[in-house]
């Protein structure tokens, strides 16, 4: 939900409300430049609208919202192919504000309107309805029909050449950021503050649906527990769902309503594991019983954790966001609000909406200059869900075994690669060789390695893993003296057949 001062939330209540005045505003910036007001004169009112919607649990979904509108300006529409749109709406307040008492109630960035003085002037706060970039044009009688987008329409580009590093989510949304041209709208602490947001996760290409920069952001949203959507100012952001409730809407907020009479809700999450053949099911650690709906991941491209443990984590982690949440589906008809956005969880009382009705919104379409409606999605029926852990035949789970590597068409997992306990280390000290055979000419490997070491005295741990004399990861470790344990986990494309040397080269540097 955008914030917004109590002042003006008060001016968007349907109570206190009645006498608003909310007006659409905004600027267009052709291609070559030039900019064109959009206001009451040049954008057609009740005309135009917005629409987004993402598909219930949110998880996975990259959310773009639409904007179709008319508009009067002196130009071709060939002109606006390319050109970038930002809408605002300005909500003004009929208080006055003479006294520090008064203004209680108005952030700062309201009162930046207000001219201080011997007169108040009016207070009015301007909030971002996004940014939207025109894709088609064409000529009305008096007007030109424009369609535009958002900014995740940028990530619809092919996905490139993907490295075998592992990364944070923040570090893996801030490359897709900068291969696609869309600024990153969340701090590191932001992100880290999300399921699995802590996590270093490297990309294992098993997944053949994953082509573009959007399917990729797909998958990471999903590992997640989010969905992906750009933010007001065109940014991009990731939003999970909440429990608790952000508004609660009487009958005097809505002028239509209807609500299913089942409440559902998410109490299990299957995941295919491609390297065991497995798909792996977990329920989550709620007081709800194991019977409500499935979340289905899927094969997520960031979930194939060679480690049992890490991996079972990361899935339990995103199942247990759901713990006790229940919603019921709606669609209702509403004054316009500015401030609602996917997922925010509204409750609803009075009239004949059931006790205990609330539910995210999944879909909002906003008229500009009119109404809005928003509707929280019936969950897709589920035909016989398999509440257990189950070998997928054909999943994967075929090939060939060489040494103490497991390899198959998609996928190879270098095991069981400890250097002795309680090793002191030298530089660059070889403590693994192995031969790994390769069946297939092009193989996404993920080589996982555990090693154990003592240091005599504080010093960087430095790990590098070699493929066919090529280095292709280095990690480093700082740690004062004693016992500790180092964990490796990167991917890599191997392109030939036969066999390849896989080496782990430890190295000490005190510090």
């Amino acid at each position: 939900m955008y914030p917004i001062s109590p002042a003006f939330q008060k001016v968007l209540s349907s109570r206190t409300g009645r006498n608003r005045s909310i007006v659409w505003w905004g600027e267009l910036i052709l291609a070559n430049g030039t900019t064109h007001p959009l206001n009451t004169d040049t954008l057609m009112q009740s005309t135009g609208q917005l629409t987004t919607s993402c598909e219930l649990p949110g998880v996975g979904d990259v959310c773009a919202t639409e904007l179709q509108a008319q508009i009067v300006i002196p130009v071709e529409p060939q002109m606006l192919k390319g050109a970038k749109i930002s809408l605002f709406v300005r909500l003004t307040s009929f208080d006055t504000v003479t006294t520090w008492a008064e203004a209680e109630n108005f952030s700062w960035s309201d009162l930046e309107s207000v001219l201080w003085g011997d007169t108040s002037g009016t207070i009015y706060t301007d909030i971002p309805m996004g940014v939207y970039n025109v894709t088609d044009a064409k000529r009305a009688i008096n007007s030109i029909r424009i369609e535009a987008y958002d900014n995740m329409q940028k990530f619809d580009v092919d996905l490139p050449r993907m490295d075998s590093k592992a990364r944070t989510p923040f570090d893996w949304m801030r490359l897709m950021c900068n291969t696609c041209g869309v600024e990153l709208g969340m701090t590191k602490n932001e992100v880290r503050a999300l399921v699995n947001g802590s996590r270093n996760f490297t990309y294992a290409d098993i997944n053949s649906n994953v082509k573009t920069c959007r399917d990729l952001l797909s998958q990471l949203a999903a590992a997640m527990c989010c969905i992906a959507v750009a933010d007001r100012n065109g940014r991009l952001v990731f939003v999970s769902i909440h429990a608790e409730a952000v508004a609660e809407l009487t009958p005097d907020d809505r002028f239509t309503s209807e609500y299913s009479d089942v409440q559902h809700y998410y109490t299990g999450i299957t995941a295919q594991y491609k390297a065991k053949a497995l798909q792996e099911y977990y329920k989550n650690c709620g007081t709800l019983d194991d019977d409500g709906l499935i979340v289905d991941l899927g094969s997520n491209s960031f979930l194939q954790i060679s480690n049992d443990s890490n991996r079972a984590a990361a899935v339990q982690a995103i199942i247990d966001a759901f713990k006790d949440i229940t919603f019921t589906p709606f669609d209702a008809s509403i004054p316009f609000n500015p401030a609602y956005d996917l997922l925010d969880m509204l409750a609803f009382s009075g009239g004949h909406a059931p006790a205990n009705s609330h539910g995210p919104i999944t879909s909002i379409t906003r008229q500009i200059g009119g109404a809005m409606t928003i509707q929280c999605g019936t969950p897709e029926p589920q035909s016989n869900p398999t509440r257990e852990t189950v070998q997928i035949d054909g999943l994967s789970g075929s090939g060939t075994l060489s040494g103490k590597v497991y390899a198959s068409s998609d996928f190879w997992i270098v095991v069981g690669a400890f250097p002795t306990e309680e090793t002191i280390i030298g530089d660059d000290t070889l403590t693994n060789e192995l031969t790994v055979n390769c069946t297939v000419d092009n193989t996404c490997a993920q080589i996982a390695w555990t090693g154990a070491y003592t240091l005599d005295e504080a010093a960087t741990v430095t790990v590098k893993i070699l493929v066919d004399g090529e280095e292709i990861y280095k990690v480093s470790d700082d740690q004062t003296a004693g016992n500790h344990v180092l964990n490796v986990t990167t991917g890599h494309n191997i392109t030939a057949q036969g066999e390849h040397i896989v080496k782990v080269i430890m190295r000490e540097d005190v510090l």
